[in-house]
C-alpha cells in the first residue's frame, strides 16, 4: 500500500497577505476610514446599482431577501417583521447620515440572472437597507473572488461581531468550514484544525454540533428565533437518549414558538410534561363483521 499522502495543515494559518487581510472591512480593524485605506491598496471604492448585486449563494448566514422578508412578514412571522423593522431603521440611518461602512463584493456575472453583475461577500443588512428603502446606490468596494476557505472564515469573522448569530448557523457553519478545509488539503481534516481555525473550543464545538439532532424544520426554527444550544439542551439529549422523537420535538418547537420569553427552565418543564403524557391509544377496528 502506498504511504498516505501527508496533509499541510499549516498553509490554514498563515497570516494574510496585507493585501488580502479586509480585517479594516469587518470593523476589527482600529480605522474610522476605511474608504482611505482601501484606496491605498487599490481596491476600487463604488457607488453600485443595488439591483445589480445579488448575496453569495452559498454564505455561512441565511437572511431573506426584501421581497421575501416583506412576504413572511405580511403572514404574521414575527421574527421577520422583527428584522424587517431593523433594517428599516438601517436604511432611514443611511438615508440620514450616509453609508458609513462600505459592503463588500466580488465580480460574478451569472448566465441565468444577466442583471446581476456582483456577489457579497460582506454587508448583507447594508444592501438590504438600501434596497428597502430604494436608495439609487449602494456604497462597496470590490475585492478578488476569496477561495473557499478564506471566503468562508471571513463571513464566519464577520458573522461573530454581529448580533443575532444562532448557535444553529455556528453549527451549519462548523460542517461548511470542515468540508471546505478538506478539498483545499485534499484530504480528512481533524476537528482541531477547524477548531483552530474559526477560534473554538472542542467542548463547544461539541456542544454546537448536538444541534444537528434536530430534523431540518426544526432546524430552520432555530435560526428564525435564535434559540440557544444551552437553552434547547433538555430537548436535544431526549432525543439522543430516545425518550423524545425528532417530530415530537418540532411540535415542542412549535409551542416555543408562540411563548413571548423562553429559556432552558421553560423548556425542561415543557418536555416533563410532554413525557408524563400517557401515549395515545393504538387505533383499533371496531368495524362490525361481515354478514355471511
Amino acid at each position: 500500500m502506498p504511504p498516505r499522502k501527508k496533509l499541510d495543515f499549516d498553509q490554514f494559518f498563515q497570516p494574510p497577505a496585507p493585501a488580502d487581510d479586509l480585517a479594516f472591512l469587518l470593523g476589527s480593524a482600529e480605522t474610522s476610514n476605511p474608504a482611505e485605506i482601501a484606496a491605498e491598496r487599490g481596491l476600487p471604492l463604488l457607488h453600485l446599482d443595488p439591483a445589480t448585486i445579488a448575496p453569495d449563494p452559498d454564505q455561512l448566514r441565511y437572511l431573506p431577501v426584501p421581497d421575501d422578508l416583506r412576504a413572511l412578514a405580511a403572514d404574521g412571522d414575527p421574527a421577520a417583521a422583527e428584522i424587517l423593522a431593523g433594517l428599516y431603521e438601517l436604511g432611514h440611518s443611511i438615508q440620514t447620515h450616509g453609508q458609513l461602512q462600505p459592503v463588500v463584493v466580488y465580480a460574478e456575472h451569472e448566465p441565468t440572472q444577466p442583471h446581476i453583475s456582483y456577489r457579497l461577500l460582506h454587508g448583507q443588512r447594508r444592501w438590504s437597507a438600501v434596497l428597502l428603502l430604494n436608495l439609487p446606490t449602494v456604497w462597496a468596494v470590490l475585492v478578488e473572488r476569496p477561495d473557499g476557505v478564506s471566503r468562508l472564515l471571513r463571513q464566519y469573522e464577520e458573522n461573530e461581531r454581529r448580533a443575532g448569530f444562532s448557535d444553529m448557523e455556528r453549527a451549519w457553519a462548523l460542517l461548511r468550514v470542515k468540508a471546505a478545509l478538506e478539498q483545499a488539503a485534499g484530504g480528512e481534516v481533524p476537528w482541531r484544525v477547524v477548531e483552530e481555525a474559526i477560534q473554538i473550543s472542542q467542548d463547544r464545538r461539541h456542544d454546537l454540533l448536538r444541534l444537528l439532532r434536530f430534523p431540518p424544520e426544526a432546524q430552520a426554527m432555530l435560526v428564525r428565533y435564535g434559540w440557544s444550544e444551552w437553552t434547547l439542551r433538555p430537548l436535544h439529549m431526549a432525543i439522543n437518549a430516545g425518550t423524545l422523537t425528532p417530530a415530537a420535538a418540532t411540535l415542542l418547537l412549535r409551542q416555543l414558538a408562540t411563548l413571548p420569553m423562553v429559556n432552558a427552565p421553560l423548556v425542561a418543564q415543557l418536555l416533563e410534561q410532554e413525557l408524563a403524557r400517557p401515549p395515545a391509544p393504538a387505533p383499533s377496528d371496531d368495524r362490525p363483521a361481515p354478514e355471511m
